[in-house]
């Protein structure tokens, strides 16, 4: 007896051996499935395994700022030297972003914090019994915005003959500075003498000032000698 041979296996073997031979033979029957072939918002998160997308597979200029989350950005992933003054926008560094005594004295440019001086060893005298202005003891200073002003001045002075009382006073433009009147004095000898007088004007808005130190004696002659006008601006 004769034993059959099944047809729909071997037919079956038959037809994937040729499907192969066409594959492997002619491989530009069956393109490589490029990007157009796929649909939008097929290909999400899920199906990317880690590590698989890096930066050589990124298309200039496809990462943008909208694509990065709030703080995914640490100070480790940043390279040394990436971050430069051109890559931060204007503004965006404010107070709150600067860590407290970060900013050291090399970072401030020269005349940060606005100052005017000015000295004198020439004898200044006067015999007003109303204020007026001390010779060579004025200075002019810039503010950018509205400032304390500390002013400070020192010399040597003196009263002859002796009994005279010097009174002293500074003016910051057409304003006294505090202690204002005649709340300095001075009674000096008919010998030189070194005093130094601290005063202070509160919220000067800004602007061009001048500052002068004025005096006068009660009585005799006053006199002045080597003598320094500082003054300070601090932000207000």
């Amino acid at each position: 007896m004769k034993k059959l041979i099944p047809v729909i296996p071997i037919a079956w073997i038959s037809s994937l051996v040729t499907t192969l031979a066409i594959v492997y033979g002619s491989p530009s029957i069956f393109p490589p499935l490029g990007s157009r072939s796929i649909s939008d918002e097929a290909i999400d998160a899920d199906k990317i395994a880690p590590g698989a997308v890096i930066a050589a597979k990124l298309a200039d200029g496809s990462v943008i700022s909208a694509k990065i989350l709030d703080g995914t950005i640490t100070t480790a992933d940043l390279a040394d030297g990436s971050l430069t003054t051109v890559k931060i926008a204007d503004g965006v560094v404010t107070a709150t972003k600067i860590a407290d005594y970060s900013v050291e004295s090399l970072k401030l440019a020269p005349s940060s914090v606005p100052f005017a001086y000015t000295s004198s060893t020439g004898v200044a005298s006067t015999t007003s019994t109303t204020f007026v202005d001390m010779t060579d003891t004025s200075v002019t200073i810039n503010l950018a915005r509205t400032s304390h002003l500390l002013i400070i001045f020192t010399a040597e002075a003196r009263v002859n003959p002796a009994g005279g009382v010097i009174y002293l006073q500074a003016r910051v433009g057409t304003d006294l500075a505090v202690p204002d009147s005649n709340e300095y004095e001075l009674i000096p000898p008919t010998n030189y003498n070194t005093y130094t007088f601290t005063f202070y004007k509160p919220s000067a808005t800004a602007g061009t000032y001048s500052v002068n130190i004025r005096w006068y004696a009660t009585m005799n002659t006053a006199y002045a000698y080597k003598r320094a006008l500082t003054v300070l601006a601090l932000p207000a």
